[in-house]
């Protein structure tokens, strides 16, 4: 008879490497939260623009931030999935529409 392993079970099993098809050492999902910030946003589109470019990274979520139009940028909390993709992606996707991006360390609000 097979049963089915609580979350704690299945967590202490995830720790000892004894997960069917997952072998000592292997990868498991973990949701990163980072919050990127975002220049040369000087219309009222390019907020939009950039968090556009933001979320077309594979499993990229904004899940907060502001647009400061005086200082012309924006800061964007983004959740991801450390499987499918990582800050450098996310950070970078706003460069091909022309806008300077970078990894901060907290909110400035």
């Amino acid at each position: 008879m097979r049963k089915t392993l609580s979350v704690t079970g299945m967590a202490l099993w995830m720790s000892l490497g004894m997960v069917p098809g997952l072998g000592a050492g292997s990868a498991v999902a973990a949701e990163q939260t980072i919050t990127v910030e975002v220049g040369g946003l000087w219309c009222s589109s390019c907020p939009y623009i950039a968090a556009q470019a933001i979320q077309s990274v594979n499993s990229a979520k904004i899940v907060d931030g502001f647009y400061d139009q005086e200082q012309q940028l924006a800061q964007f909390v983004v959740t991801f999935d450390d499987l499918l993709t990582d800050a450098d992606a996310i950070v970078a996707s706003t460069s091909e529409f022309g806008y300077p991006a970078q990894l901060v360390d907290k909110l400035a609000y």
